[in-house]
């Protein structure tokens, strides 16, 4: 089904002739240039009739490098988060010319793998020129298409709501799979008894270290037991306090995929948890440790693969948010690390934060 383009929000260069308004019709009458020549980038944000899942974009190109599709809400209009990135065309084509307009269908497998089941109810476009100033540039046509096959959020909302929900619904689901019936009957059996304090096994009671023939289970352990002492050990020793400042202290991160202003935000961010920016990243040193990565193919992701933890923003700002620092695997970017058991522990920081934010700029976007 394609998505209308109810109408513009903002345009940030548009020519008189050319307005951004042409690709809200069907068939366009022409294509949306900027305003004039020179410009190295221009937007445009549309408002979508009501709140929609994008899986699949049709972009017909009018002398654009570089195609940057993001979408937001309207609860959280100015938290654009990436759906497509792709290069129409070389620096050394558009310089000598060798335009290629035309149009390019991307389904759901192109697009981030992370949005197509979200709903979204508006669109910014952003194309970029920078190699060809003498040049007009836009975009001749875009159509927003939603396949239908998505669930609606209700259902994940019972499915687990949050997407760690959903990665330790995985978890449990792959795990289960490996049990045999035999196991499986026996797991059925434990979770029956646990709920049942009433029936409590009289063996259980007397003997806390043996399976109980009975029940087939270990009772509670009682406080004074080791199996507890280890565990509010292990507790303890996973909430370690360290300075806000000092959470990150042994990260060196790179970004890729992500554009300013947030591109900024997330890199300041990153700065004040202690953590080491790499601007120009490379396999031959490991001095990247991670990558915080918009989505997955870019080329930094392909040159780190394997070499560097590959994440999204929010590991860092939700790090950021709560004061804490969480496992990585719990943002990765690819399916198999996320699955992977953690290793790393979580660590609290203490409520300090150091007064003077960092103000380097970043480098460019890729």
């Amino acid at each position: 089904m394609i998505i209308k383009l109810e109408k513009i929000i903002s345009c940030s260069s548009e020519h008189p002739s050319y307005p951004a308004s042409n690709l809200l019709c069907k068939p366009s009458p022409g294509p949306w240039k900027c305003a004039k020549s020179g410009e190295m980038l221009a937007e445009v944000v549309f408002e979508l009739p009501e709140a929609s899942c994008i899986t699949g974009i049709n972009i017909g190109n009018y002398r654009s490098c570089l195609v940057i599709i993001t979408a937001a809400t309207f609860q959280e209009p100015d938290k654009w988060v990436f759906i497509l990135n792709h290069q129409f065309m070389t620096r050394d084509e558009a310089v000598n010319n060798k335009f290629k307009d035309k149009v390019l269908v991307f389904t759901k497998k192109e697009l981030n793998p992370d949005t197509v089941d979200r709903k979204f109810d508006r669109v910014k476009v952003t194309c970029m020129q920078p190699a060809n100033l003498k040049e007009l540039f836009g975009l001749a046509s875009i159509t927003l298409i939603n396949s239908g096959n998505i669930k609606d959020d209700d259902d994940d909302k019972r499915n687990g709501g949050s997407n760690f929900d959903d990665n330790n619904h995985e978890k449990n689901r792959l795990s289960g799979d490996e049990i045999d019936d035999e196991q499986a009957s026996t797991s059925e059996v434990d979770r029956s008894n646990l709920t049942k304090d009433k029936n409590k096994c009289p063996i259980c009671s007397r003997n806390p270290d043996e399976l109980c023939k009975t029940c087939k289970k270990l009772s509670a352990p009682r406080d004074n037991s080791p199996l507890v002492k280890e565990t509010k050990t292990r507790e303890s020793k996973s909430r370690v306090k360290k300075e806000f400042s000092k959470l990150m202290r042994d990260v060196r991160f790179s970004l890729s995929g992500y554009v300013n202003p947030q591109r900024d935000e997330i890199r300041k961010k990153a700065l004040k948890m202690g953590a080491k920016y790499v601007s120009d990243p490379n396999t031959r040193d490991n001095k990247c440790t991670h990558l915080i990565c918009a989505f997955k193919n870019t080329p930094k992701y392909q040159q780190l693969r394997g070499h560097a933890k590959i994440v999204s923003k929010d590991f860092i700002e939700e790090c950021f948010d709560h004061k804490k620092r969480y496992p990585w695997r719990r943002y990765a970017l690819s399916s198999s690390d996320r699955r992977a058991a953690e290793s790393e522990e979580e660590v609290e920081a203490s409520t300090s934060r150091p007064a003077n934010p960092y103000e380097q700029d970043t480098d460019s976007d890729d």
